[in-house]
């Protein structure tokens, strides 16, 4: 580690205990922050964000999609999303990626049963938690519901996709 390194930067993030050691090989002064005080400085000074950010950015498998596991970050999101008025996407892309990974893909009445109910709640225009994808996709899942042909458990994977990406 160099001048201006992080240490226990990803424990911030995740909001776990850190687990980080450091030997120095010459005298260092060295800084203990609360979140709340970590959040002031980034705030104060972009910088110290976007070193942060880059720093983050340098771990494989640290993204979005790994960090809206953690119940405390989901928590602060969905509170996020609530204030923007959307909510529905965070919803809606975990119910859409239950049911991609435990109905019962040998059961096609499961699958219908539990895909039109989706479509119904988030996807179908102009439902009351219509999700953030376009209309072409929306008209699609519809479409494969309607048809009398097999669906599998990925049928909402691309909308899933799509709300995690906007």
């Amino acid at each position: 580690m160099g001048r201006g390194a992080f240490l226990g930067e990803v424990g911030i993030c995740v909001h776990l205990a850190r687990n980080s050691t450091a030997t120095t090989a010459k005298k260092t002064l060295l800084f203990e922050l609360t979140l709340e005080a970590f959040r002031n400085w980034t705030k104060a000074v972009p910088e110290v964000f976007d070193a942060y950010q880059f720093e983050l950015d340098s771990y494989p498998g640290l993204n979005h999609k790994t960090l809206i596991w953690n119940p405390i970050i989901q928590k602060q999101f969905l509170a996020y999303q609530e204030a923007e008025m959307s909510a529905e996407n965070m919803r809606f892309w975990f119910v859409a990626k239950n049911f991609r990974l435990n109905v019962d893909n040998n059961s096609q009445q499961a699958i219908k049963a539990e895909a039109k109910e989706l479509f119904e709640e988030y996807v179908k225009p102009g439902s009351e938690k219509q999700v953030n994808i376009p209309g072409k996709m929306s008209e699609g899942i519809g479409n494969q519901i309607k048809a009398n042909g097999a669906l599998t458990r990925e049928l909402m994977f691309p909308a899933e996709e799509e709300v995690m990406r906007v």
